[in-house]
């Protein structure tokens, strides 16, 4: 089991595509409202290693409800070590946040083998110059300060988009995701050059794109070596079209496979 956790929330960090009505603002970033599918395989494995195969799948579907957005992400994942022997897992997400990226609420159910291993529930409030606070109920309950200017995952992603617009090279940022109690995260980001790519969806214009690469370190901690490196090709919409995982002996490839548009609901 070493290995699901930190999988698990590198992914729910990193694949947070979130939506509003069709086409959503979330601050100056219009966010696309879609399911996707994620089809995971083994990238590059160091010799020695213990990992040599991977498989699995992500299913990431948002929906708007009005004041807020909600997000459900289904992961399944298989990894087999150098002996032959596979741990399966399969971890359900999620998570209702405010538009205004002050209130989040966050559920998880994780199972192994079968059977299940790890709840967790609570919420969390935040504030761009005040401190903030995560109350978990599940697996045990613990407050968890959260420094002011902590992001939940809508924010973040909107606010990386903002600043790769903006031509910004690096975006740090502490994040708030519930996905565990080793949370919140400073994520360092990276951002690329500029692309533009064809569009992904039936008769779509052309999209505007960015290679990032974000590493996550424990927060307060003197890490020099993040818990993981993650690279995606990130569109100006919130979709990931590219992604990679990075651990210190293998990597982790999730390619899309399967996209959806979510119709606008009434509000």
């Amino acid at each position: 089991m070493m290995w699901i956790l930190p999988i698990r929330v590198a992914l729910l960090g990193a694949l947070a595509i979130w939506s509003a009505t069709g086409i959503a603002s979330a601050g100056a970033v219009e966010l696309l409202s879609h399911r996707a599918i994620y089809s995971l395989a083994l990238g590059e494995a160091r010799r020695g290693g213990e990992i040599i195969a991977v498989k699995g799948q992500i299913h990431v579907e948002t929906a708007d409800t009005c004041d807020g957005w909600t997000l459900y992400q289904r992961l399944s994942i298989g990894l087999v070590d150098r002996d032959g022997a596979e741990v399966a897992s399969e971890t359900a997400f999620a998570s209702w946040e405010t538009k205004d990226g002050l209130h989040f609420r966050f559920h998880q159910l994780g199972r192994a083998d079968g059977r299940d291993d790890e709840l967790i529930n609570g919420t969390a409030t935040a504030d761009p110059l005040r401190p903030g606070r995560a109350r978990f109920v599940d697996p045990e309950r613990r407050d968890i300060p959260l420094p002011a200017g902590t992001l939940f995952p809508i924010g973040h992603l909107a606010a990386l988009i903002t600043a790769a617009e903006a031509g910004k090279r690096v975006f740090p940022a502490v994040v708030f995701d519930g996905s565990s109690l080793a949370n919140p995260s400073q994520v360092s980001a990276f951002i690329g050059d500029r692309e533009t790519l064809p569009s992904l969806l039936d008769q779509g214009e052309a999209v505007t794109a960015w290679p990032v690469r974000a590493a996550f370190f424990p927060l307060g901690g003197a890490a020099e070596i993040p818990d993981v490196e993650i690279g995606i090709v990130l569109q100006a919409d919130g979709v990931m079209r590219e992604i990679e995982l990075v651990y210190e002996d293998f990597s982790i490839r999730a390619e899309l496979t399967g996209i959806e548009i979510i119709p606008p609901i009434a509000c």
